[in-house]
């Protein structure tokens, strides 16, 4: 019988594409068009000089799958205290934070925030996918993580990783992802990049 063992690597920290920047008084994500690494941990930041070294304004990024499972989807729901209500992907059990508590609870399709409320642009509720790989250019025995919000870039990668599944693939291996700007519209006809 073949021994599994899930091994928790640190977490240097996330490569982006955006920055978070304050524009009349408001909070927007700026795209910038190629990919960033940040870092909360000061003791990392020597692997964040490696990867400017390594990456400076790149728009692809070699990267290593070291697990049969690299991006997890949920749906969540923030405010401005952080993420108060998740639910995985595939299942109806979900989390909501109450009194700064996680308590149990039911997740469902006909949920008030998964649905789209008059006036809004969105639901409050939304798919978000985390992507998590080594930079083996960078370091093979940290993990960095990728934060993604767009549906198409959540669905093309579930897609790949689906379809590598069913021809019987591993995806523990090296791939090189690319950042393209795809337009798209939305559901009031608003063409978003």
């Amino acid at each position: 019988m073949e021994q599994v063992t899930k091994t928790n690597l640190p977490i240097v920290g996330r490569i982006q594409h955006g920055m978070q920047q304050i524009v009349n008084q408001r909070k927007r994500v700026t795209e910038l068009g190629y990919f960033i690494a940040t870092t909360k941990n000061n003791n990392m930041n020597f692997m964040l000089n490696r990867f400017n070294e390594k990456y400076p304004k790149q728009t692809s990024l070699n990267i290593q799958f070291f697990d049969e499972e690299p991006l997890s989807i949920r749906k969540a729901r923030y405010n401005q205290g952080g993420a108060v209500c998740y639910c995985m992907a595939g299942t109806s059990k979900g989390k909501q934070k109450v009194s700064n508590k996680w308590q149990d609870i039911e997740c469902s399709s006909d949920c008030q925030y998964c649905i789209k409320q008059k006036g809004a642009s969105k639901p409050a509720c939304n798919y978000e996918g985390t992507l998590k790989f080594l930079l083996p250019e960078i370091s093979k025995d940290r993990i960095w993580i990728m934060k993604i919000t767009g549906q198409q870039s959540i669905s093309n990668l579930e897609e790949y990783i689906n379809f590598q599944k069913y021809l019987g693939n591993s995806l523990k291996g090296t791939y090189t992802i690319f950042l393209n700007q795809i337009e798209q519209t939305n559901s009031e006809g608003k063409k978003i990049q």
